[in-house]
């Protein structure tokens, strides 16, 4: 059981790597469109207003579920270090 709940625990903490750098990727991705959407609005892109609103709303939707996500997989790992701490205690 020990050793299963350890590779449960890898998996999980894989999971948070990966999604800490895919939101970290999202919000770099949401940073840039608003610095275009600047450019826009002093005439220095060659992106449409529209196109740029969209793809902003699409960026921060992306965000915020990534982040639901990320704070779901940290919690899960710290209740399984919890369990963790207390198989080894035992």
């Amino acid at each position: 059981m020990n050793l299963r709940y350890r590779e449960k625990m890898a998996e999980r903490k894989a999971l948070l790597r990966t999604l800490h750098r895919d939101h970290a990727k999202a919000a770099e991705e949401l940073t840039m469109l608003k610095s275009e959407i600047l450019k826009s609005l002093q005439g220095e892109s060659t992106f449409p207003k529209d196109v740029l609103s969209s793809m902003v709303s699409e960026a921060k939707r992306k965000c915020a579920d990534l982040q639901t996500q990320l704070t779901a997989a940290q919690s899960a790992y710290d209740e399984g270090q919890v369990v963790m701490a207390s198989l080894s205690a035992q």
